[in-house]
This record gives structure tokens, sequence and C-alpha cells, in this order.
């Protein structure tokens, strides 16, 4: 097709050089111009691409937008900008085509500058609604034969019956992530606002009601804005009806009366958000008193709703944190981690926390004191370990002293012929024993100093022993025997 047109463009050229030749100058201009008419509305309208084929091209030179969507009855602008490297020239004829399927013109032309813009009215017993697409062919408007193309831009635009807006959800508290959807706080106040899109004002003097419902609760005829607070954490829905009653106005935009007539509009607006609750309650859990070459081990948990961010920093106390952020924060879902940590030196520590989840984040520090003492034994080390050595020097002295005195005692017995003594071979205890001996001890002490006599010479039968310890009949030293003399 662009072969033909360039074809014949080089035959009209050829044809109006042949008559330059033959015709006077007047004749020729009045030529040239007819010529330059007829190539504009009937050769280029003829082979001007068809919205099929414009939807194939690439935007070239302009840039071609719209203010839609537009609700039936309202106005639809579009406007068509060049770019500042196209063009040389101070005045273009722009060619606006749609393929919207309504009844009435569908190709628009203008004579602008660099910028243009084209007001249309669609009526919805004339038009259809749905998605269209109007593309905008650019040209040089010389005064000479032929006009030359400089550019070529489209753009998409909605036509539809229902009010079109949106709902926009504001907290003061903003969210600390990106989300597709808005995060809330449930300790915070919502701001919902219910905002129509009419760029033309077709709605200014329109009698318009609003009724809510979030999460199956109804609020009619509550206005555009709402305060809410969503106290429970997860996804809700939000449902806006809009009813519009728009009276019969008359308007004049772009020098062209347009007619607004009486009827109602109706819009649905929706909206989901995801409340959570925020970070709280931090509690720290271990011993902040250690003594040098203790370790640390802090036990960190919180309340909010997950997931959560959170990282932890040492600081010495003369260079505490303003602003404790995490560039490489660590991700968890449950609230709860660890926190240990070696302190090589004595001293007195700041432990920096930052967490944070997807509404809100917290900062919190302890102070950590790490001592150092010397090591002491305990009283009972000593006092056990040396008394039981003095109570063993003791017994072994005394041991060895009363070995060594009975060792240089002689004793004598005597044989008791007396049979008849009452208490001979009483049976005793160990404790018995046990007290006699005693007793014997101390008494042979007492007596150790008592009288001894020398031997003189055997008289009458008796023998006197030389240095010899009188020993008292009674005692205990004396075992007593039958029929033996020891």
């Amino acid at each position: 097709m662009s072969k033909l047109f360039y074809e014949l463009k080089t035959l009209s050229q050829f044809v109006v050089a042949l008559v330059l030749v033959y015709l006077n100058a007047k004749t020729a201009f009045l030529l040239s111009l007819t010529v330059s008419v007829l190539q504009t509305r009937t050769v280029a309208e003829f082979l001007q691409p068809s919205t099929t084929r414009s939807m194939v091209e690439t935007n070239s030179g302009v840039k071609v937008s719209n203010d839609g969507p537009a609700v039936f009855g309202s106005v639809l602008t579009f406007t068509a900008e060049l770019d500042n490297n196209t063009g040389i020239g101070d005045e273009y004829r722009y060619i606006f085509i749609h393929n919207a399927k309504c009844a009435g013109r569908h190709r628009h032309s203008i004579r602008a500058s660099r910028k243009a813009n084209l007001s249309l009215l669609f009526q919805d017993e004339d038009c259809e609604k749905g998605s269209y697409f109007m593309t905008v062919t650019v040209y040089e408007d010389r005064s000479y034969v032929l006009n030359k193309k400089v550019a070529f831009g489209k753009t998409t635009f909605v036509l539809t019956n229902e009010l079109v807006g949106n709902i926009t959800v504001n907290q003061d508290v903003e969210s600390e992530q990106e989300s597709d959807l808005p995060l809330l706080s449930t300790e915070e106040e919502t701001n919902l606002t219910a905002t129509l899109h009419d760029p033309s004002g077709f709605l200014d003097d329109a009698i318009i009601s609003y009724s809510w419902n979030i999460d199956g609760y109804n609020i009619i005829d509550a206005g555009p804005t709402l305060i809410y607070n969503f106290s429970r954490p997860g996804r809700h829905e939000i449902d806006v009806t809009v009813v519009a009653f728009i009276p019969s106005v008359s308007q004049t935009q772009n020098k062209t009366n347009l007619s607004f007539r009486s009827h109602t509009r109706w819009g649905f607006l929706s909206q989901q958000v995801i409340a959570k609750d925020p970070i709280g309650n931090i509690n720290v859990d271990g011993n902040l008193y250690l003594e040098h070459g203790d370790l640390l081990i802090l036990e960190v948990s919180c309340n909010g709703s997950g997931p959560y961010e959170y990282c932890w920093k040492v600081y010495d106390t003369g260079e505490l944190p303003v602003n404790l952020t995490c560039p490489e924060p660590v991700v968890t879902s449950n609230c709860s981690f660890p926190i240990v940590h070696y302190f090589s030196n004595p001293g007195l520590y700041h432990i920096g926390m930052y967490i944070a989840n997807d509404v809100a984040h917290l900062q919190k520090g302890v102070d950590v004191q790490i001592y150092d003492i010397s090591r002491k034994k305990q009283l009972s080390v000593v006092i056990v370990p040396v008394s039981c050595t003095v109570l063993t020097i003791i017994i072994i002295v005394t041991g060895v002293a009363y070995h060594l005195q009975q060792r240089n005692k002689q004793k004598i017995e005597v044989a008791d012929f007396d049979f008849q003594k009452p208490d001979e071979l009483l049976e005793k205890t160990f404790y018995e024993r046990l007290r006699d001996s005693f007793k014997e001890v101390f008494y042979n002490t007492q007596q150790h100093s008592g009288k001894t006599f020398k031997t003189v010479s055997p008289k009458n039968g008796h023998v006197t022993v030389e240095d010899a310890t009188i020993i008292d009949s009674n005692s205990s030293d004396i075992h007593s025997s039958y029929g033996t003399i020891a």
C-alpha cells in the first residue's frame, strides 16, 4: 500500500511539473492547490491505515494520551504532543481516528502547533461500552502540493456506563514493607476515601450517595469518607456502592455545546486491605550481671503479626546509637531469637536490638555488666582439711606416747586365791571394757610415783623385789586366774 502511495505521489509531481512548463504561474498555482486538496481529502483518506493496522504500528514522534475511562454522557479528552526532535514547522495537521462502536464520525482533523487536544462526547444510546483505540497521524501543514507525515501514535481508551473511581486507604503509621495490598496496623484508625474519576466535571452538580460495606457490615449513606479501625488481623474486604443523580445541565467546553441530560448512574468500588498487629511487649530473659569469662545468653521474645525482621549489636556505653538500622536483617516467622556473645574484657556494655514487622518497628536496649574479681576458696575448703590434719596428728602423738609408756612400765601380777569373790569372770560389753581401759590409763598415771622397795635378802621365805611398783590388789591391772601365777 505504501509503495502504491509513493508511486501516486511521484506521478502527481510529474504531472504538476509538466503543467508548469506549459501554463502560466497563476494557473499552475491553482492547479497545485487543487492537487494538494485532492491528495489530502481523497488519496490520504483512502490510504490512511485502518484501526486494525494502527494497532500494529508503534508510536513514533508523538505522545498520545487521554483522561479516560469515560462514563457515557461525560466528555473524553485526547491529547497529542510532538516530541522535541520531531518536525521543524510551526503548524501541523493532526488526524484523529478511533474504532469505537459508535454512531457518527470516527475521523477528526485539527490544525495546531506542537500540541493538539480533541474532546469527544460519547452517549450510551450511540455507543457500546468497551476498550478502543485512538490513532493520531501528524502532517506538516504546507501551502504547496503535498503534506509530509512526521509522526504517528495511538492510545487506548475505555467507555463504560458505570461510575469509575477507587478507594484510598491512609493511616498515620506508614507501612514498613511494600505490598500489592495496603498494610494496616490493628492499633491505628484508618481513613477510607471513595474518589470518583471525573476529569470533565460531569458530576459537579450531581447528588451522590455512598453506602459502605466492610466485611459484611453495612454503613448506609456515610459520605465519601469513613474512619474505621480494623482491630482484627487478617484480610478485609471494603465495598462502596455509589449512586449519582445527574440533573440536566448545559455546558460549553472547547467551544462545543455539550448537553448533559438528567439521569442516574451507579458505581461499585472495591478494595482489599491486610491488617496486622504491631510489634509489642519485647521481653529479654537472661543474666545481665556476669563474671568475666562467662558467656552472655539472652532470649528475646515479642508479640505481633509475622513475619519479623531483627538484628542486634553490642556497643560500649560511650557510643549508644540514636537509630539502630538493620542493613541485613534476619527474617523469622516466630518473634523469638537468642543473643549469645562473649566479652573479652570486663566493663559495662549496651546491647541494642531492632525488631520490625510489616506495620511497625521497635528498638530496645539492655545494659550488661561484666565484672572481674580474684577467685577465693571457700572457708570450709580450708577449715575441714586443716582440722582433720590436726586431729590426725593428735591421735598419732597420743598413740605413740601411750605405746612408749606401756613398753617402759613393768607389771607384776599377783595371783589371788580368794575363790569366794562373787564378781569373778563377769561378762562385760565393749563399752564397759573401753571405759575400764580409760580408767586404768588415768589411774596408772596418777600412781606412777607410788612406793618402791629394793631387794634386801630372802627372809622368812619372802622375797623383796627391787624397784617394783606396789599395785593395789583391788586394781583392774591384776588379772586373776585359777592356779596360775604370771
